[in-house]
């Protein structure tokens, strides 16, 4: 992607599942707004990553239902889950049964498939979503911000209101700052 310098009233740095939520949510109660979503890998290879699934909670549904996805999600047919077992830091399981749950019960993921589905919703909303580009320069600037991303061949910049960092453990704008 090549261009000058392209404004945004919000970059987000992440295509996972916090900056696609982030952004389906800003969407919703600020449509005006502009909003992009800068990630640095290059067009994420779902259902080629090896990844682990994962268990979510009961509660999400809600999550997603307030975030106008649930239909979509329900379309994926992901296995019911009725509870987890995990250990944390030791050797001692730790249980969290569903059925006590207000919410009834969570489901089973395919990480790939449910990270699709997040980034193809941002995309029918309008929401642009930029791949294969680091963050290489970042400047506060009195209305916003001044960013610089580039990969091999190429470079562009982004000016914007905001900069929401959901890039995970690396925080890779916070702590630059």
């Amino acid at each position: 992607m090549k261009n000058a310098g392209m404004t945004y009233d919000v970059v987000i740095l992440g295509a996972g599942v916090a900056g696609c939520a982030t952004a389906l949510f800003i969407k919703k109660y600020a449509p005006h707004l502009k909003v992009i979503i800068a990630e640095r890998n290059d067009n994420r290879s779902f259902g080629q990553d090896l990844r682990v699934g994962e268990t979510i909670p009961p509660h999400t549904a809600q999550l997603l239902q307030h975030l106008d996805i649930w239909a979509t999600f329900l379309k994926h047919s992901f296995s019911v889950s009725y509870g987890t077992t995990a250990a944390w830091g030791d050797d001692q399981l730790y249980h969290n049964e569903y059925i006590y749950s207000a919410n009834g019960y969570g489901w089973h993921l395919d990480r790939n498939v449910f990270d699709r589905m997040m980034v193809d919703a941002c995309s029918n909303r309008g929401i642009t979503i930029v791949n294969g580009h680091s963050l290489t320069m970042s400047n506060k600037m009195e209305n916003g911000w001044d960013l610089q991303f580039r990969n091999a061949s190429s470079s562009y910049k982004i000016n914007a209101r905001f900069v929401v960092d959901a890039t995970g453990k690396q925080a890779t704008f916070a702590k630059s700052q």
